[in-house]
């Protein structure tokens, strides 16, 4: 009987899969700060140096426009990438790039099926082990499109 992996999730079915693949794009659209951090910053008198504020929240994130004020620090959590000061149009360029990043990471557009046989193999010594043959299988995922985050 096969099993299957999904973004590094071990699951028994395809449906599983499937209900998994529906989670992940929807943690993509609505949780940012699980691939990113967003900080405000602001300007002091000193060149070069702003004063840090507190992280956004996945919903500060997500109400962000490209007319909203204010500058950013931005930071990828696994890429170890930080950039600033950017606008709010900025941030969301980066926030979609960091997303696609980690779905690349985490290979969301495919899942993986694997399936064992035991086969008779040669001992070397004129005799037979049998021994586990592990198959992999990677298949496109097709409930959902998930080609934009990638």
């Amino acid at each position: 009987m096969p099993n299957y992996t999904y973004a590094f999730q071990e699951l028994d079915t395809v449906a599983e899969v499937e209900a998994a693949v529906v989670t992940m794009k929807s943690t993509l659209d609505t949780q940012p700060t699980l691939f990113c951090g967003v900080t405000n910053i602001t300007p002091t008198d000193v060149a070069d140096a702003w004063d840090v504020g507190d992280n956004l929240t996945d919903s500060e994130i997500n109400a962000l426009t490209s007319s909203s004020d204010g500058n950013y620090i931005v930071y990828s959590v696994y890429g170890g990438e930080n950039t600033m000061p950017l606008t709010a149009s900025e941030v969301i360029t980066k926030v979609r790039q960091y997303r696609n990043e980690y779905g690349a990471m985490k290979k969301v557009d495919k899942y993986f099926e694997y399936t064992s046989t035991m086969e008779d193999q040669d001992d070397g010594n004129g005799g037979t082990i049998a021994m586990e043959v592990i198959s992999m299988t990677e298949h496109n995922v097709t409930n959902e499109d998930m080609s934009g985050y990638v």
